[in-house]
């Protein structure tokens, strides 16, 4: 080979330090660490019980944040001053036989070895958190010490909402992956790890999405009497009730239960009574509103009831706390809700029966299927895009090797709809088949 054509980017005289050789092995362990602790703190210090280790939770929780960042910061630059250093070191010895290709192959082979590298410490920090964090909190200190001068300069130049949002979105994608990590026996259950999606989905929530609409409210009208108001509340077990004028769209209050016995006490006769003057004012608030925010304002103003509207001022349903309650912790049924539908029923091994009004998402992680969100919210709304017209009771949509049906109609509305895992014969002529006869209609 010709001399040459080696890239002498370094003399060949020059000869690696035995002190440049100590600092590549030391950031290659310091990388390696460096990225398990990060995935330690990120994991280990939230799943961690006080019974495993109430010392290192009180004395790392409140410095959490902090702690993330330099170590995440720690992970970055180390993985680079030991990419460059191993190219420093490769050239050295290579450099009298060195070509362009072989400097593009050695470039391509340390961004690799930085890869697997990152993914093998990040696999043995997810896997291994709980047993081995503890033991590993002396070689975080040292990182942490290290490397605060720099983490110390790049906050400096970047704005506190960027800073949080980065750390927060780090900590809930992290934990996302480590959660679907987890075995069906892990120390974590699978309901626990249902509610910390749903928390970790939460703030992500449109009303709309958990409202219920305006056809299966339970309003009252003005003008109705004080009989009709205590019966009302009775037969739907509802505590509050929005009032509305002429019209569902025009609500002009709600009705408290213990207001109208207030009233009903006090009343000498059926003419005194005023449901327009007893109600309370409502709050509204558009559909396009995140469930985050709409919890933090009914709890700031005491309100446990709101009127959800449409983009074009019309009533769209209602929103209680319980509802946005149960988005996180699940359905909650009390001895009222006895006649309400159930959000899903197991009827055998693969057969599910859905109500109509559950949320796409619920369905999706049920049946691991990806059904998007581009024609509806919830499965009823899907069943009417698919189906393209008013169903009969017997339409059958296949999707993803599930086979959904019609259940039960109430007028126009799809109330229950069944899913059960459709044969393969079937799964592609069934649904070229209704595809056909809505294209003739």
């Amino acid at each position: 080979m010709d001399p040459d054509s080696c890239i002498n980017l370094i003399d060949n005289s020059f000869s690696i330090p035995l002190f440049f050789l100590i600092l590549f092995f030391h950031l290659l362990i310091v990388t390696v660490y460096a990225v398990y602790c990060y995935q330690s703190l990120n994991l280990g210090l939230i799943t961690m019980t006080t019974a495993d280790n109430p010392s290192t939770i009180t004395e790392t929780a409140p410095a959490a944040p902090r702690n993330l960042n330099t170590l995440s910061l720690a992970t970055r630059l180390s993985s680079v001053f030991t990419g460059i250093l191993a190219a420093l070191l490769l050239m050295d010895v290579f450099c009298t036989v060195l070509t362009p290709w072989m400097l593009a192959a050695i470039a391509v082979g340390v961004v690799l070895a930085l890869l697997l590298l990152d993914g093998i410490a990040s696999g043995i920090g997810a896997r291994f958190t709980q047993t081995l964090a503890p033991s590993m909190q002396w070689i975080a200190r040292i990182i942490l010490f290290l490397y605060q001068p720099f983490v110390v300069i790049y906050d400096s130049l970047k704005p506190n909402t960027v800073r949080d949002n980065i750390h927060f979105s780090d900590m809930e994608s992290s934990l996302r992956e480590w959660m679907d990590k987890q075995p069906d026996d892990a120390p974590l259950k699978v309901d626990k790890r249902k509610m910390v999606r749903s928390i970790l989905h939460f703030n992500d929530t449109l009303i709309r999405e958990i409202m219920i609409p305006r056809i299966e409210m339970t309003a009252i009208d003005v003008e109705s009497s004080l009989d009709f108001a205590a019966e009302q509340v009775l037969s739907s077990g509802h505590s509050r009730l929005p009032v509305y004028d002429d019209d569902i769209d025009n609500i002009v209050g709600v009705m408290y239960a213990k207001d109208l016995l207030k009233v009903y006490r006090e009343a000498t006769q059926e003419e005194s009574f005023d449901l327009r003057a007893m109600a309370r004012p409502a709050l509204f608030v558009p559909e396009a509103k995140k469930a985050g925010d709409l919890l933090a304002e009914m709890q700031a103003s005491g309100i446990h009831i709101v009127i959800v509207v449409d983009e074009y001022g019309g009533t769209a349903g209602l929103v209680s706390m319980e509802d946005i309650v149960e988005e996180i912790v699940g359905e909650i049924r009390d001895e009222y809700d006895q006649t309400e539908e159930v959000l899903v029923q197991l009827i055998n091994e693969h057969e599910y029966s859905f109500f109509g009004r559950i949320d796409l998402g619920d369905v999706n992680e049920i049946l691991h299927t990806h059904i998007t969100r581009d024609a509806a919210d919830t499965l009823a709304g899907f069943m009417y895009s698919k189906i393209g017209r008013v169903p009969t009771g017997e339409e059958i949509v296949i999707v993803e090797g599930w086979q959904f049906q019609v259940e039960k109609l109430v007028g126009n509305r799809i109330l229950r709809v069944s899913a059960k895992p459709a044969a393969p014969a079937i799964d592609e002529a069934v649904q070229d088949a209704y595809e056909e006869n809505n294209d003739e209609e």
